[in-house]
């Protein structure tokens, strides 16, 4: 049995008057999003799979939750992961994220930068080996970029299908039943700043500080609006 305690996440409503620069390509008019439907890209295995707050209410009626920080606590009782497609040494691999989108204003210009805090698990023992890691995509428009000149980090830039993201592996391995991330917003010096954090029962640890160094500006929103869940390379999972 899997127990995954989770303190959590989510929103949706969201409007975004999009720009063409460095930082976002071209669009027209507004992108407003006023709801999700959760099914749109998975319909049946392998999908994400877990505990998750995707912004849908009662009634299907969508909501929102705007905050500088968002955190998620996994305890793991058992666990066991398999995917036989996934390169070996990477087979019982699962990851639980805390995915957020980080929405701010600059220039007269509204951006939206999604942003996933990673906990890489090794299952093949009874105790989890957990690594961390993190990525930040432009979501401003579709298929936009993050350049150099976009974000400072720890991290480097990457190639996805013809999308460039950041991405920053810390060179770490922890052997874990008890995992915690959380992603905190601050002001620095003007420019929207996001520390990546994580906690295995000694106190929060900041491994990656994400600015966005094209953004001086003097007020930002942060919000929420994908899931914390056991996601992306679980594929076929089994419970003991």
């Amino acid at each position: 049995m899997a127990v995954i305690a989770l303190v959590s996440l989510l929103i949706f409503s969201m409007a975004i008057n999009v720009y063409n620069d460095n930082y976002g390509e071209k669009a027209t008019g507004n992108v407003t999003e006023s709801s999700i439907n959760p099914y749109v890209l998975y319909t049946s295995e392998p999908a994400p799979m877990g505990i998750s707050a995707i912004g849908i209410g009662p009634g299907n009626t969508p909501y929102s939750l705007k905050t500088s920080s968002f955190e998620g606590i996994i305890n793991i009782t058992d666990i066991k992961t398999y995917n036989a497609s996934l390169p070996s040494g990477e087979k019982n691999d699962a990851s639980i994220q805390l995915n957020l989108h980080l929405n701010f204003s600059s220039g007269g210009h509204t951006y939206d930068y999604w942003i996933q805090n990673v906990a890489i698990l090794s299952t093949s023992n009874k105790t989890p080996g957990v690594s961390i890691l993190d990525n930040v995509w432009n979501q401003t428009t579709r298929y936009a970029n993050i350049y150099g000149s976009t974000l400072s980090g720890n991290g480097t830039l990457y190639n996805s299908n013809g999308q460039q993201f950041y991405i920053d592996e810390p060179s770490m391995y922890i052997t874990t039943d008890s995992i915690g991330l959380r992603e905190v917003y601050k002001n620095i010096s003007g420019y929207p700043t996001v520390y990546m954090e994580y906690n295995t029962g000694s106190g929060w640890n900041i491994y990656d500080t994400v600015k966005f160094i094209f953004a001086k500006m003097h007020q930002t929103q942060i919000s929420l609006y994908r899931d914390t869940s056991i996601h992306q390379r679980e594929i076929h999972v089994m419970l003991n």
